[in-house]
């Protein structure tokens, strides 16, 4: 698996640097690894407005796409047959992997869009709903055509105002992970309902943001926030903070 700018063998946890920081060795500046998509033998990895692809057979990197805007930032990425979906701070763009054609896809009309509507930070493929698209300010949905090819040329807010970070579907219900802490979600009549904050914990943190979700198989919630990792039982409110570093995006 690929860990940013490593890869890790999940048997043997042999790690194996890839990406050194620095797209231009002449200068010193360090562009981080923001997003990362994976296909067969090949891993898509947004650093800055680029996205280079790793061959992980070869160990070739290949420089694939670029934004126009120098100053765009990729902040999210997913895969659907072949189309890479690259969600950035200045918009939602797809790449055709056969192609090789960038295409802009607007979120909103040109009078209702902010900088945070089109601040794109969170994206998956959901089965039943689409392109899930989380922005600074709401989660989208974007359908797909009946051969589940392309994206329908209507959007469909979700949960509107709120900065999406994270969003889980699982057995034990839906999850979005917020600035403003963790909601749950349903499909079925649209409704978010506030599950918790550190603020109104028993901890004492005021960031209320939590950067990422995972349930483990055993029904743990587990959330990373920039306080650290914070775990509980999905029927109890009071989780557990871990004394270990957070993973923020």
């Amino acid at each position: 698996m690929c860990i940013r700018d490593s890869l890790i063998d999940p048997q043997t946890l042999k790690t194996e640097k890839i990406y050194s920081g620095q797209l231009d060795k002449e200068k010193q500046i360090y562009s981080p690894v923001s997003a990362m998509a994976e296909k067969n033998e090949l891993y898509y990895l947004a650093i800055d407005n680029q996205i280079l692809t790793y061959n992980k057979i070869t160990g070739a990197f290949t420089q694939t796409a670029a934004l126009a805007e120098k100053t765009s930032y990729i902040r999210a990425l997913t895969l659907h047959n072949n189309t890479l979906f690259i969600g950035a701070n200045n918009g939602l763009f797809t790449f055709n992997l056969v192609s090789n054609q960038l295409t802009e896809i607007p979120l909103h009309p040109v009078e209702k869009t902010t900088i945070d509507n089109i601040n794109v930070k969170f994206l998956q493929v959901d089965k039943e709903l689409g392109l899930l698209v989380g922005t600074v300010e709401g989660l989208y949905k974007f359908a797909f055509s009946e051969d589940n090819l392309v994206l329908s040329s209507k959007i469909t807010t979700l949960i509107p105002d709120l900065n999406i970070w994270d969003y889980i579907n699982s057995e034990q219900g839906e999850f979005v992970a917020t600035e403003k802490g963790l909601f749950s979600f349903s499909r079925i009549n649209g409704e978010i309902e506030f599950i918790l904050n550190y603020e109104k914990s028993k901890f004492n943190i005021n960031d209320n943001s939590i950067d990422d979700l995972t349930i483990s198989q055993t029904g743990v919630l587990w959330l990373s926030s920039r306080s650290g990792y914070s775990r509980g039982p999905l029927i109890q409110d009071d989780l557990k903070i871990l004394s270990c570093p957070s993973i923020i995006r």
